[in-house]
């Protein structure tokens, strides 16, 4: 039961608390090289950030971005400098009359698209510990070559 009452408050922390980022509800615990802390396991910063790279990179391809498009930085709370820069270079030019968008704009677009990478990103890295922990509890191992193989027809299935 212990294991239950830590994951929601893992997962109330991850998604119902957007404005706290990167905490752990007040878990002092936590070290300088991690996010969180879900029953016990650490989820890493170098794990946070690899997958939230993971996310901008998924989410330009999302919404049509073309490869040669330079990849936009992860927002970087909570200036958002290099968000903001990138933006105000690859803005389309506004209409005649319109006015050009402030940096003001930008950041307030920056903060979003952070924060809902954010919660993406760490519901995913709970999840991942959470199915672990649940695995190994009901003694579920799986080699190489049975998860090599679940993937392959999960892709076949998602992308025939």
């Amino acid at each position: 039961m212990h294991h239950v009452a830590t994951l929601r408050r893992a997962v109330i922390c991850a998604l119902v608390v957007p404005a706290i980022a990167l905490t752990a509800c007040g878990d002092e615990n936590i070290p300088g090289n991690a996010v969180a802390k879900v029953d016990g396991t650490l989820i890493k910063k170098a794990d946070f950030d690899h997958w939230m790279q993971i996310a901008v990179t998924s989410s330009q391809s999302q919404l049509g971005g073309s490869k040669k498009a330079s990849t936009p930085p992860v927002p970087d709370p909570p200036e958002y400098r290099a968000c903001i820069a990138h933006k105000r270079t690859t803005a389309p030019k506004p209409k005649k009359g319109e006015p050009r968008p402030k940096d003001s704009d930008y950041k307030q677009q920056c903060q979003q698209e952070y924060e809902a990478m954010r919660d993406q990103v760490m519901q995913l890295l709970i999840q991942d510990v959470w199915i672990r922990g649940e695995a190994e509890e009901q003694g579920i191992e799986l080699t190489d070559e049975q998860l090599r193989k679940e993937f392959e027809k999960q892709k076949k299935q998602s992308f025939p």
